[in-house]
């Protein structure tokens, strides 16, 4: 049986333990709800746990885009808590299909004895594990800026009715009239979830929180501006390429945020690339599985082309670019890094290091990055660098190209051409 929820979005622990009989056994809570989107009162759920002979499972699907704990903490001092997490929202692995429960032992080891045998894939939980190890919380702090962006400017809009607050990485909002606000979304090819025919639900929509560009249509629908006038939203590229050495994805968004992810498995190459999202204001959520048990060369040439390809695409027709772009200083170094985004492929390379590698990194790998990232780029670029340390002398390239970029991938808010007298980049 179900409990609706009070007007404002709470649960009644009196009444779900009213309603609760000798033949009931599990409770089911959903914290932050879905789709209102607010966290359970933590004394509600105590208070239902302690009144309860069964146990009380709460699903914390969207946990991770809250500022507050949830329930793991209050397993030890009441047992018949279960705590369920996903994989699926705040860790992007939807495709796996793969959560955890968090329980008292004596839970787990009834659940152990009845689950299905191999009920999770080998290659699934290898997968699960290793994605684990890699922090989203960047990710997810993110998310959490632009729901509270976003929300803010709802709060704004005429038709707006109320902005329900929000723990998930989703808002529901209530409209004058949803149904026509939801058929002019659709329109503009934006989705979201018509929830107006669930209790206490009248006129609501529950809008996912995605990118910042995704946002800002949103809000552009939702104001009715036009969205023709934003020279901006296209400017990022998903880009994938797999050969027999290499499997390489890279997400690129011309955002200014430099909120990056980079995972090479070659530590200071991620590194070098962290400092070219940064000093560039690209933001980049690159993954590459290479094979470095031959060498590091494939995985440093493919993550070339594809950055590479990513800048090309995300500069589309190239409109109202600065094209050109910087000398840097760092410690006993200087770089100098100029660059030309007018479609012809070409690299200058005037840096000698005294060391065949640096941070495990071949040093020749260094020239042959840029040269493939020049040609699946369609940009001339000319990079000197002179000094002692080596270390040094490759951060300041890195940094020294991504000042470059940043200045060149700017775009002139009064200039709508094409940079060129040909009229064609």
């Amino acid at each position: 049986r179900e409990i609706l929820l009070e007007d404002d979005f709470s649960i009644n622990p009196e009444k779900m333990i009213t309603a609760a009989d000798n033949n009931t056994k599990l409770i089911f809570v959903c914290s932050p709800n879905n789709p209102t989107g607010n966290i359970i009162d933590e004394n509600s759920i105590v208070q239902i746990a302690n009144n309860f002979d069964g146990i009380v499972v709460i699903d914390e699907a969207y946990c991770e885009f809250s500022r507050k704990p949830g329930f793991i903490g209050k397993i030890e001092s009441h047992p018949n808590i279960v705590v369920l997490r996903t994989l699926s929202k705040a860790w992007g692995m939807a495709g796996l299909r793969i959560g955890f429960a968090i329980a008292d032992e004596r839970i787990v080891s009834f659940l152990s004895s009845v689950k299905y045998p191999y009920n999770i894939g080998s290659d699934t939980l290898s997968l699960a594990v290793k994605y684990l190890n890699r922090s989203s919380a960047s990710k997810i702090d993110k998310i959490i800026s632009e729901r509270e962006r976003v929300s803010a400017h709802l709060e704004n809009l005429l038709d707006v009715e109320k902005v329900f607050p929000s723990d998930a990485n989703f808002i529901l909002v209530k409209f004058k009239d949803s149904s026509s606000i939801y058929k002019k979304l659709a329109e503009n090819g934006i989705s979201v979830r018509d929830r107006s025919n669930q209790p206490k639900c009248d006129n609501c929509l529950r809008l996912t929180i995605g990118l910042s560009e995704e946002n800002n249509k949103l809000l552009k629908v939702l104001a009715g501006e036009n969205l023709n006038q934003d020279i901006n939203e296209t400017r990022r590229a998903f880009i994938e390429r797999r050969t027999k050495e290499t499997y390489v994805s890279l997400k690129m968004e011309f955002n200014g945020n430099s909120l990056s992810s980079i995972h090479t498995s070659i530590p200071f190459f991620d590194h070098m690339l962290e400092q070219l999202a940064f000093h560039s204001g690209v933001s980049m959520t690159l993954n590459v599985n290479g094979d470095l048990e031959v060498d590091d060369h494939h995985t440093i040439e493919d993550s070339a082309i594809v950055i590479g390809e990513a800048i090309s695409k995300a500069l589309g027709e190239r409109k109202g670019i600065s094209r050109y772009g910087f000398m840097l200083p760092m410690d006993d170094c200087i770089a100098q890094a100029a660059i030309d985004l007018g479609g012809r492929a070409f690299l200058n390379w005037d840096v000698k290091f005294a060391r065949d590698s640096v941070g495990g990194m071949s040093t020749e790998m260094f020239q042959h990055f840029f040269h493939s990232l020049a040609i699946a780029s369609k940009s001339t670029i000319y990079i000197s660098a002179k000094g002692n340390n080596d270390h040094h002398k490759a951060e300041s390239v890195f940094k020294a190209y991504a000042r470059a970029l940043k200045m060149a991938i700017k775009q002139d808010d009064n200039n709508f051409e094409i940079p060129t007298t040909k009229g064609l980049l």
